[in-house]
Parts: C-alpha cells; structure tokens; sequence
C-alpha cells in the first residue's frame, strides 16, 4: 500500500538567519563574560599569593630588624665597658623593666662554655640550651629562632668575649613588637597558632581548629573569639594545606576576609603559623557590581548587534530570494515544481537548498561545456604548435624556441646551431605518386631526423619539403658535425612507403649563433643560403654558412629573375656533343646540351643556372623548351644526314615521371615530322632507380612510341644486378669516372671490363663517356663497348659547327649494328 508522504512547509532563510544570529551573538557574549571572569578571578588569585609573598617578606624583615636591633645595643654596651661582665649584670638589673617594655624582653641568661649560668632576668624558655650555645660559640655569629610551645618567643643568642672568658647572651623577647610593626605596615590583622601537648590540654573548641589535618598535631589560637569564628569556618571548608598554598575568602557578618597562612620563620618545628586576615569587602563588592554592569551591557549590546546585522543582511537575503525565483528556469531542475511551491519533504529546505541544487546542475554542465572547450583548445594548440602532417614543430614553434633560446646565449663559449633542410626532388615524388606518399615521406623524414638528434634539440617543419634542426648548448663544431652524420647516415637506406622503395635525399644548410642580439630573421635566412649552397654541390650534402655566400645567392637570385627575358630574347641555346661509333669511328648522334648566352655575363654553362632553376617553375618550361628544341634541330640536321642520326635530349626526373610527357614528346615529333627512331630520352640512373616501378611504366610507354631510353651516369648512383635486371633501358651510359681512371691500375680496367661484358651480355647498348686520349678508345674497342663521346672526339659544339661535322663526314656515314664482334 502505498503511502502520501507528507509535505512541510519549508523554513525560510531569513527566520533560519535571525535564529543562528540570535544564537552566535549569544554564545560570543556568554564566552566573553565567561573569559572575563575567569581572568579576573585568575588575577584575584595571583593577587592573593603575591600578597601572601609580600607578607611572609614583610614580616621576616620586622623580625630581623627586631632582632638587630638587640643585637646592635649588647655589643655596643659591652665594647665601651672594656668587656667586663660586671657591666652587662649590673645594665640588665637596672634596666630590666624598661627592656621587658621596649623589647618585650620575657627572660635573660648568660652562659659559660661550661653551661654555667652566670646570671638570669625572668623566664628563658630553651630547651637544649647546651646544643644551642655550642653552635652559636663555634659560629662566633649571633642566632636566633622562634621556639613555640604553649606559646611563641624569639629567642637571641650573642656570642661574647669577657675578661673571664668566652660566654653566651641568651634573650627571649615576645613577637608582639615585629608583628605590631607588620600589622601597621600592612595594615592588616595577624595571629599565630602554635602546637599544644595533646596530653595536658583538653580538646575544647578552641583546640579542633585543625584537628582534621593530618599533617599537623593539635594546635591552638592566640586571639580574639571574633578571628575564632571565622577559622573555625574555614575548617569546615579547608586545610592546613590548602590554607598554606593559595589561601581562602570566608564571610562572616556581612565581612569578607582573605585568609592566608604561612610558616612563621626561625621555627625549628615547622608546625606554627601566622594567619593574616585581609579585608577585601570593598574589592569583592565592586566585582560584583561589574558582574552586574557587564551582564546588563551584554544583553543591550546582543539586541542592538542583532539589528544592524539584520539590516545588513537583509538586502543580501532578500537578492538570494529573488535568485531563488530564477536559478530554477534557468537550471530546467527537475525540483522546479518542489521550487516553486515552497514546500519539500525537508523541513530544513530553504532558498540556499534550491540554489545549491540549481549550482550543482548548472556546475555539472558547465564542467561538461569546460571539457569541451580544453578539448577544443588542446586542438587548437596543437594546430597552432604543431604542424598536422608529421606531428612535430611547425614554423610559429620553432620560431619561438629559436628566439628563446637566442635571447638566453651567454658569452661563456657556448652556441646554437640551425639546420635548414630541404628535401631533393620532393616535388617529383608527389607529382608521381601522389600527395599521400608524399604526406608520408614528410612523415618518415621527421621520424628520421628526431632518431638522429638530442633529447633536448627541437625538429621542426617550416613547410613544404623544408625541415629545421634547433641544436642547443653546443662548445664546438665537432658535435655539429656529429649530429649532421648521424642525420645523412639515417637516409642512407631507402623508405618502404606503400611497398615502394624511396630514396631520400637531403640538402642541409647550417649556421651557428653565439650573439644574443643576432635577428632571427638573419639567422634562418643565412642557414637557407647554406642550404642553398649545399644543393649546388656535388660533393656533399650540406655546408656551413659563410659570408661569400651572400653575394653567391644575390647573384643567383639575379639569374632566376633573368630566365623570363632570356627565353623572350632566345638567349637560350643548344649546344651538341657528337656520338661515334667505337668500331669504325662513325658518327652516331649528337648529345643535345643546354646553353644561356647572357647578354650581360656571356656564355653560361648548365652548371651555373640548372640548379637554380631546379624546383622552381621555370624547370618545366626549361624542358619542354629544351625538348621541343631538340626535336626541331633533329629534323634539321638528319635531313643533312646520309642516314638516321640519334640524337640524346636529357629529361629530369620531375619531367620524365610526368604522366604527360610522353604525349609531348609525340606531339613534338608529328609537328617536326621526326622518326621516333631518331630520338633518345636520357635520364640519370637515380630518376630511375628512386621510384622504379613508375620509370618502368614510363620507360614503356616510350619505347611503345618507338623512342629508345638511356641511363645516364651508371655506375655512380644505386646501381645492382637486379636493377638492370628489371629496368628495360636500352642504352647504358657509363659515367666518366670509370673511363678516366681506366689506364691508371689494373683493377679499374678489369672492374670495366667486367661491366661492359655484363651489359653486353643483358642485351643493353653500352656508351662510354668521357674518352680523352687515343688509348683509352682503343682499350674500349678490344672490349666491345659500342659508341663513345668525349673530347677525344669533340667537345659540345653550336649548331653550325655540327652541321659541318655532319658534312664533312657524310661520305663515311654508315648505320651502326650493335653486335658483340
């Protein structure tokens, strides 16, 4: 069965805030109060007992100078006396009267060392009189102390020196003058309570004082039945101990006394007291009217602190009941309804419950929103930071650590250094493969270069194919050029990318900082002309900034921005470099080479501009220009020619891997009206050999057309069996290298030989290059190489001077036949 649960209407803030207010400003007052009081009764206290301090100090000193004074009038009176005895017994005889008045002298006695009484004036009372007067004799020093019995007496000891001999004063005096003395000094009442023989004293009222205490024997009063009475309330509530630590207030007839009590001093027995009784009525009344003025005080004051702090909080109060109206809607709470009603199964619910559950919603979703915007801002660092392709830095990153680390140089030796790398022929590998393969050869390259460096150098992607190095805390060039081979060695192996095996090749350009205020402008742009140079050479792939560098890349800024007039001008030009035929010396064909004749700096060769135009987009125009001209002078020449003549046109490899090029090629050779027969594509072993299942296809569609397909520069680049194996090259061109050398050692000429007859015998056409002298052509021969070029023969020559070769060997022109003698 199911049962309504009953609903209560809600306490409101406000009532819940008057009622803690009331509450805490209660508690504070009471506390205080509380505390005040406590201090002030702490204060009382430590008033008693420094008056009980005060008192015990005040009434030795009442006894001492009691006692010296004594003293001081005995030794004074015996000196002038010239020490006689006679003298002290006839002053006490006749003054004795007026010494029981001024010192309340009770007794006298001289003694001998012989404990022979001299004389005696009233009552001694000294027990173990001998003891006494033998440590006062061996002292030489007056004694004195307090001995009690059925009552108190000071007793004096003097020690003096007679005529007779050595002997001992003995006065017992009543305390009534040192205590007369204290009671005026302090203005206070005292009385002393000594020990009693249990045996001869009954045990009346006056003898129960301190029967209770254990400590003590039976001790009696020596006062008025006034004091009487109101000791013999304090035992009701007190100790001789307690009495003796801190004292105690006792009322009697409207009277309040501090009673305090203390040992008197010089007592031998310890048992005897003073009781000093202080009127405090006066001090007791006034704490009680400040208890009277502080509790009336305390009430007004909690009545007017609790209206202004309701004045002040009600405007605060009054603005979380509004908010309590609008939190909800806002939240979409499911408790809107509870909300909204005023009432809850809580009787405790009030407005701050309903914001507190609106909060929490609303923090909830804002806590979902702020892990959306982390996420989003994460993202976004990331794309900021990091460039998206390979993971690693991008341009913003690098330059900001280059400029944090620049501003941090110190003059103590220590330097950075910048790589600028460049990707050789990256442009060739996304026109050929596609943007995905080269997104990853980006990627395999950052993989490889952070392998190469430090944990604390920064590798960085500026864009493009172009790479940066940030190396940091550096003290010599040799870790420079540690870090450098370790780089290069990484890319030594090809990259298996999509089953396909890419060589990568790289240009580093590198510069070094040690001065803080270097621009990083100036930095990167002297490690991009480095890099630049490094591009440009043959030897090896990077290079160190250096001044002269400026002006080389000046200069070769300047020829880029001529190229444009030189094809409008036709500076451009063909040069070529005839083929023979090693076997009956025959002209085969001519190599077709680029020349630019500047109008202003003369005849260039293709080394002083190719690799400037390189990865540019005038290499594009360069070629198909080179090769439609090459195509044009074919015709031209072969029409001068008693037979076909073969003429070589070099490709790069960007051109070669154009799915395009072999429809140019057509086009150019139906316009001319040129045999493809007539045609040879050169391109370098590495084009080849860099995506080889792409050259072979292009290889095809060319030999397909009927246009043959020569390796340039084999034997310098990744040559193996299996390449040749696959590549259907129909020439073989055999780079210089191997031909200079040739008659230099018998080891060159066999690893020629051997090459050449490995060749031969795979079908290819082989060509030597390079010949020089007489005897390097006749070795070629005798080992069946089939066609050579070198400046043995010719030198590349214009256009007119290949028409007179052409002429003035027509008559011995014959077609060559490659086959093996």
């Amino acid at each position: 069965m199911k049962h309504k649960q009953l609903a209560h209407k809600n306490i409101s803030l406000i009532w819940k805030v008057l009622f803690i207010l009331f509450l805490f400003q209660s508690i504070v007052i009471l506390s205080y109060a509380y505390l005040a009081k406590q201090e002030l009764d702490e204060r009382l206290i430590q008033e008693k007992i420094n008056f009980r301090q005060v008192s015990e100090v005040y009434l030795k000193n009442a006894i001492d100078l009691h006692v010296q004074t004594i003293e001081d009038a005995i030794y004074k009176l015996v000196s002038v006396q010239d020490n006689s005895e006679q003298v002290l017994v006839d002053y006490f005889k006749q003054e004795w009267p007026n010494l029981s008045i001024d010192w309340g002298s009770t007794g006298a006695a001289l003694y001998y060392q012989s404990n022979l009484r001299a004389f005696e004036y009233g009552q001694v009372e000294l027990s173990d009189v001998k003891q006494y007067i033998q440590s006062s004799s061996q002292s030489g020093l007056p004694e004195h102390y307090i001995a009690c019995n059925n009552s108190c007496l000071l007793n004096i000891l003097i020690p003096l020196e007679f005529n007779t001999g050595d002997a001992t004063l003995i006065i017992s005096t009543s305390l009534l003058n040192p205590i007369t003395q204290f009671q005026q000094l302090l203005n206070l009442k005292a009385v002393m309570i000594t020990p009693v023989d249990i045996e001869d004293q009954p045990r009346d009222e006056l003898n129960q004082l301190f029967w209770l205490d254990t400590q003590f024997q039976m001790l009696k009063i020596e006062a008025n039945k006034y004091y009487y009475q109101i000791l013999k309330m304090v035992n009701k509530e007190m100790s001789v101990g307690d009495l003796l630590k801190k004292g105690v207030i006792s009322e009697l007839e409207s009277a309040h006394y501090f009673i305090s009590l203390f040992p008197i001093p010089f007592v031998k027995n310890g048992r005897s007291f003073f009781v000093i009784f202080n009127d405090v009525s006066q001090t007791l009344s006034l704490d009680k009217r400040f208890n009277q003025t502080f509790i009336l005080f305390s009430i007004i004051t909690i009545f007017i602190m609790f209206f202004v702090i309701l004045i002040v909080l009600w405007k605060p109060i009054a603005r979380i009941k509004k908010l309590e109206e609008y939190l909800p809607t806002l939240a979409k709470s499911k408790h809107i309804k509870a909300f909204s009603s005023g009432e809850h199964d809580n009787i405790f619910w009030d407005e701050i419950d309903v914001l507190e559950e609106c909060s929490n919603d609303l923090a909830v979703r804002l806590n979902q929103l702020n892990n959306v915007v982390n996420d989003r801002e994460n993202e976004l660092k990331k794309i900021a930071m990091f460039d998206s392709t390979t993971g690693i830095a991008n341009r913003d990153n690098f330059l900001a650590a280059l400029q944090q680390k620049v501003s941090k140089l110190k003059k103590d030796g220590s330097f950075i250094a910048i790589f600028f790398i460049d990707l050789d022929r990256f442009k060739h590998i996304n026109d050929t493969l596609g943007h995905d393969v080269g997104d990853k050869v980006l990627t395999t390259v950052a993989q490889r270069l952070q392998n190469s460096i430090r944990k604390s150098d920064l590798v960085a992607r500026l864009g493009g194919d172009e790479f940066t190095v940030l190396l940091d805390n550096l003290n010599s060039q040799e870790n420079i050029l540690k870090i450098v081979k370790l780089i290069l060695k990484s890319f030594e192996e090809p990259a298996n990318i999509d089953n396909k095996m890419i060589n990568i090749q790289l240009s580093i350009g590198i510069t070094t900082v040690n001065n803080p205020k270097d621009s990083i402008t100036d930095i990167i742009k002297k490690a991009d002309i480095a890099m630049y140079t490094a591009k440009g050479s043959k030897i090896q792939r990077f290079s160190f900034f250096k001044t002269e560098m400026e002006s080389i890349i000046l200069n070769q800024f300047n020829l880029l921005n001529d190229f444009p007039k030189a094809l409008i001008k036709k500076e451009l030009q063909l040069h070529f470099q005839p083929f023979y035929s090693i076997k009956d010396n025959n002209l085969f064909g001519f190599e077709c080479l680029i020349r630019w004749h500047h109008d202003e700096r003369g005849l260039l060769m293709p080394d002083s501009f190719l690799p400037i135009l390189k990865d540019t987009e005038y290499m594009p125009v360069l070629e198909e220009w080179v090769l439609e001209e090459g195509i044009k002078r074919c015709q031209q020449l072969c029409e001068l020619s008693a037979r076909p003549l073969v003429f070589a046109i070099n490709l790069s490899a960007d051109t070669f891997m154009s799915s395009r090029v072999v429809e140019k090629i057509a086009r150019f050779l139906n316009t001319y009206k040129v045999s493809p027969q007539n045609i040879y594509i050169e391109i370098v072993e590495d084009t080849l050999i860099s995506n080889i299942d792409e050259a072979i296809i292009r290889i095809k569609e060319l030999q397909y057309i009927g246009i043959k397909v020569s390796m340039d520069d084999f034997g310098v680049g990744y040559s193996s069996l299996n390449y040749l194996r696959r590549l259907p090259a129909d020439n073989i061109k055999i780079d210089r290298s191997f031909v200079s050398e040739l008659l230099q050692d018998e080891t060159s000429q066999k690893l020629l030989a051997s090459l050449i007859d490995l060749l031969i015998n795979i079908g290819k056409t082989v060509t030597a290059e390079g010949i020089e002298t007489k005897e390097q052509l006749a070795w070629l021969k005798r080992h069946g190489c089939h066609i050579g070029q070198g400046y043995y023969f010719s030198k590349p020559v214009a256009i007119d001077e290949a028409i007179k070769l052409i002429t003035t060997s027509l008559d011995n022109v014959s077609y060559v036949e490659f086959k093996r003698d």
